[in-house]
């Protein structure tokens, strides 16, 4: 990859990047995650938030479903993996997350 200086704060920064993203992928985090989290939200982006570690990840995961965060996948799926973001074995973690990103990514049409 390669690194250009765009000049703008974070705030001009997460305005110009979300829009054109496909995803959020959020894992632990702090305030400014939570902001990012909302921001995300607003903009219909699907948000996928690893719950491994505490932080706003999980205080995002805590209060959503799949169903209020702009998954495109099909329901029963997204449905599976939001459940499986919260589990204690690390490789099911992981494989929810792959499929997710792929679904949100269009990587699986």
């Amino acid at each position: 990859g390669r690194a250009i200086y765009s000049g703008l704060d974070r705030p001009g920064l997460l305005q110009q990047l979300l829009p054109e993203s496909r995803a959020l992928l959020a894992i632990a985090g702090g305030p400014n995650t939570a902001e990012e989290l909302d921001m995300a939200l607003g903009h219909g982006l699907p948000e996928i938030p690893v719950t491994t570690y505490d932080g706003a990840a999980k205080d995002f995961y805590d209060s959503h479903d799949h169903l209020t965060v702009g998954l495109p996948g099909p329901s029963d799926e997204d449905a599976r993996d939001w459940g499986q973001l919260a589990s204690t074995r690390q490789a099911q973690v992981i494989a929810a997350v792959v499929r997710m990103v792929r679904r949100a990514a269009y990587l699986d049409s």
